[in-house]
């Protein structure tokens, strides 16, 4: 039977393979919204989960340790939770604040976070 002759080289021809997908690897859209939804998907989490520590410790500045009773009268408690909204990348996120009262003059303390 007899051979066909080829121009190129298989080394060449891997080579020009390689090249063609490097090519069609480049031309993915990438400006379509898709991969920017998911990264905003994927950092909603994350910024959840920083919001809650920072409320955690602010309520932990006002109020004190989470069950442990202080010394002498303290005049801030921690008073339950209340549902709550955020705003994360143009969207409304919903997440649940901590509140603390003063027993003193019986108000709720706003929280500055």
């Amino acid at each position: 039977m007899r051979r066909v002759r080829s121009d190129a080289s298989d080394s060449q021809r891997r080579e020009g393979d390689a090249r063609l997908e490097r090519a069609r690897q480049l031309t993915i859209p990438l400006d379509d919204g898709t991969v920017q939804l998911a990264l905003v998907q994927a950092l909603i989490p994350l910024g959840l989960k920083a919001v809650g520590v920072m409320l955690q410790d602010e309520v932990s500045a006002l109020a004190g340790v989470r069950y442990t009773r202080e010394v002498g009268p303290s005049r801030l408690v921690r008073w339950g939770r209340q549902a709550g909204a955020i705003h994360l990348a143009d969207q409304k996120v919903p997440i649940m604040v901590p509140r603390v009262r003063d027993r003193g003059c019986a108000q709720e303390v706003p929280l500055s976070t």
